[in-house]
């Protein structure tokens, strides 16, 4: 298996706060990963910046979580300083 490059700055800030978003609307990993139509693994792996997300998945993430439109697209354009894979 190849050697997994360290997560960056940014992507740890992004899944953490991924986390935060989904835990202020009360959100388990499970429900989230329900939601989302994938494992409580792939929900995981994002939060803790284990492996990468791409602007459409923020994007999604975000919406069905209930967050205001602005949000997603601040954390993908990188107004937050959060730029994520196109």
């Amino acid at each position: 298996m190849p050697v997994r490059k360290p997560s960056t700055e940014r992507q740890r800030r992004l899944g953490a706060e991924l986390r935060r978003m989904r835990e202020h609307v009360g959100m388990t990993i499970d429900e989230a990963a329900t939601l989302h139509r994938t494992d409580r693994t792939t929900v995981s792996n994002t939060e803790s910046a284990r492996s990468g997300v791409s602007g459409d998945r923020v994007r999604v993430w975000a919406s069905k979580q209930g967050r205001a439109r602005h949000a997603p697209n601040a954390l993908t354009e990188g107004h937050c300083g959060l730029g994520v894979r196109p």
